[in-house]
């Protein structure tokens, strides 16, 4: 079976340049974790129309951050 939302996680992923739905380590600023290893997912869906220049909410496991608190990533 598909995945309905697929289409739409890809075309964040490409506009925010973010490996979504990927195992990732991220090194994060202005947080209490300095890094995470996990998957990257979205915390919640984005406004629309999708903007880059918004915020957008991810997670890894339970644990919430903005993508603006990423300082650098690499796929695992």
């Amino acid at each position: 079976l598909a995945d309905p939302l697929g289409d739409l996680r890809e075309h964040i992923s490409r506009l925010w340049n973010l490996p979504l739905g990927q195992r990732v380590r991220l090194d994060l600023r202005e947080c209490e974790m300095p890094w995470l290893e996990g998957r990257l997912d979205l915390a919640r869906a984005p406004d629309l129309p999708l903007n880059p220049r918004h915020t957008l909410a991810l997670r890894i496991g339970a644990f919430e951050f903005s993508h603006r608190q990423i300082v650098a990533w690499a796929l695992v």
